[in-house]
């Protein structure tokens, strides 16, 4: 076979017994997000807002693209509105992500090891640690904006490497084609995605000089203006109502810090290697180490084949980390990054285990228990310790945040079911994202109060009121919070009188309150 040829013949099928394993552990962690419901455990925050977001489909939101909002459509479409039916299609990301980083892993194995089983060994590896990691396995849990994109970025760095090593123009032009949808499909769920597009002049760089240099920059072209199209809707709504999302996404990037740079920076790479598990981390610094001290002796296919996998990693773990150093550290950003490192070490030990070696099996099979070991005592450990008697404190629980809120809502249920049509006047996005969902089957309007200063959320942006003497104002008014509704908030009323309020206690010293006042204009 030419060096580093991909032709048809080449192309490497599906691998079924991986993916009935991926399938298999998908269906286990479905059923572990049903359990957790039966324990009290609802939706966070985001996941409450882009369900709501996916009521009303828009080309943007205050804080994100549209891509997770269509997301969320699509799954409760198809499984409803329950707690697995928002998180479905989301959580189905990490094993498609795994999935397509094993086929990945085979095609560039293929090229680089002629070993007959070392392909399908390392596609193996490579699905299976991305799998384990606590990334999938926490985060897998979860409806954000981090799972399609890890799917998306999985996908471009496939399509990119057939660009750059199919011998035929035609297979080449589909990939960059490819490529540039899946870059601007990423872009759509966020913005992180446009960090990859900077690897692609880094690998051209490496390659100049080569026939096919002239047809990888015509390609790199399509495929940016590509992308440039696919977002573009996005854009449009954006500079329609004033660049929030691109205002927010700034905001956030480079906001205050609260500690020092060094701080923020230690933060920022311990996140990063708790993201790929402490023993996988080792792993792969050791082996990175072992990398550099034998580069020269490495053979040039196996070389260009770990370059393109650390240089799909490289530029956003370098973004992240002087954001890192500049503000406050963001450690799920860089998420997308993880695919790219997990895929270098699974060609790695790959070759590793080709030149007869026998430890990259063992370090394989240690990474991936403890991993597994690792996510699952996180999401587990709270509830099981609450059914032993000893809940733990806010801190140490990680569902802390998602508990409460529906049972709270429950006790209000009755006194917002009988106003119909109602205006709710929630006191902050956390408030009426939580009331939006546990209120989904009755007939409310939500807004934010209207502010003179900037909007810090999508509800602020979107505030209005009912206008005066209107239908909308005729079926009344209500204020609900986690308190009593400020005195300049009621001076902006008639009268204002609490209905009902709740309080429930979900673990040590924390409870969940709310309360619902009736505002009369």
């Amino acid at each position: 076979m030419p060096f580093f040829a991909l032709t048809r013949a080449h192309r490497i099928g599906c691998d079924w017994q991986l993916l009935l394993c991926l399938v298999t552990l998908y269906a286990v962690r479905l059923a572990l997000v049903h359990v957790l419901g039966q324990a009290g455990v609802g939706l966070h925050v985001d996941e409450a807002q882009y369900w709501h977001w996916s009521r009303q489909l828009e080309w943007g939101y205050y804080s994100k693209p549209p891509g997770i909002a269509l997301l969320i459509a699509l799954s409760t479409a198809l499984l409803g509105d329950g707690l697995v039916g928002v998180k479905a299609l989301a959580m189905a990301c990490y094993p498609a992500t795994a999935w397509v980083l094993g086929q990945l892993a085979r095609e560039m194995a293929a090229s680089a090891l002629p070993q007959p089983h070392a392909p399908a060994w390392a596609g193996r590896l490579a699905a299976l640690l991305f799998i384990t990691t606590p990334l999938a396995g926490m985060l897998g849990l979860a409806a954000t904006t981090d799972a399609p994109l890890l799917l998306a970025w999985a996908l471009a760095m496939w399509a990119l490497w057939r660009a750059l090593h199919s011998i035929h123009q035609a297979d080449a032009l589909r990939a960059w084609l490819l490529f540039g949808l899946a870059l601007g499909a990423g872009a759509l769920f966020k913005y992180t995605m446009v960090v990859l597009a900077v690897s692609v002049p880094l690998l051209l760089w490496v390659r100049r000089g080569r026939a096919t240099a002239t047809r990888d920059l015509r390609g790199a072209t399509l495929a940016a203006a590509i992308s440039a199209l696919v977002v573009s809707p996005n854009l449009w709504w954006n500079h329609a109502h004033g660049w929030p999302t691109l205002q927010h996404t700034a905001d956030i990037t480079l906001g205050a810090r609260s500690a020092p740079a060094w701080a923020s920076l230690a933060e920022f790479i311990g996140g990063q290697w708790m993201m790929l598990g402490p023993l996988l981390g080792l792993v792969l610094l050791w082996s990175a180490a072992r990398w550099l001290r034998a580069s020269t002796g490495v053979q040039p296919q196996q070389g260009e084949a770990l370059r393109f996998a650390w240089y799909c990693a490289l530029p956003l773990l370098c973004v992240g980390a002087a954001q890192a150093w500049h503000a406050r550290a963001q450690i799920n950003w860089t998420a997308p990054a993880m695919a790219g490192l997990v895929l270098w070490l699974a060609l790695w030990l790959a070759m590793q285990r080709a030149q007869g070696a026998r430890w990259p099996v063992k370090a394989a099979w240690a990474a991936g228990v403890t991993g597994l070991i690792l996510a699952t005592a996180v999401v587990l450990a709270p509830d099981a310790a609450r059914g032993l008697g000893h809940p733990l404190g806010r801190n140490a629980d990680v569902w802390s945040r998602m508990r409460g809120w529906d049972a709270a809502f429950e006790a209000l249920r009755a006194e917002a079911a009988a106003r119909p049509g109602a205006t709710v006047i929630g006191a902050d996005r956390t408030v009426i994202a939580h009331g939006a969902y546990a209120w989904r089957n009755l007939d409310l309007n939500w807004t934010a109060l209207p502010t003179s200063h900037p909007p810090r959320h999508h509800y602020e942006m979107t505030a209005h009121m009912p206008a005066p003497g209107s239908a909308a104002q005729r079926r009344g008014i209500l204020l609900l919070g986690r308190e009593a509704p400020a005195a300049e908030v009621c001076a902006r009323f008639t009268r204002c009188q609490v209905l009902a309020s709740a309080r429930i206690d979900i673990g040590p010293g924390q409870t969940r309150e709310l309360q619902l006042w009736e505002a009369t204009p």
